[in-house]
């Protein structure tokens, strides 16, 4: 438990992430990237409804800022998968 929240706490992780994040694209690349392979059918249908969820979170029109935000929290997501790390 140490080691998870660590690193989803950690700076240098999210600084990763962000990095990530402006590097991607698609779902399909965060997922080729982080874990070098596609997402699964389901795991791309996941990763579309939470990158809709995260934009659309309290706000009555996406913003950039908006997008940008919910990119980082995905990509974040992939580096703390137990499939990233080990």
């Amino acid at each position: 438990a140490p080691q998870a929240l660590a690193l989803m706490n950690d700076a240098g992780t999210l600084e990763v992430a962000k990095a990530l994040a402006g590097r991607v694209k698609s779902a399909d690349e965060a997922f080729t990237l982080a874990l070098s392979r596609p997402p699964t059918t389901e795991e791309a249908a996941e990763a579309l409804a939470f990158l809709k969820q995260q934009v659309g979170a309290g706000r009555a029109a996406p913003t950039a800022d908006g997008r940008r935000k919910a990119w980082i929290d995905f990509c974040h997501t992939l580096l703390n998968a137990n499939e990233f790390l080990y």
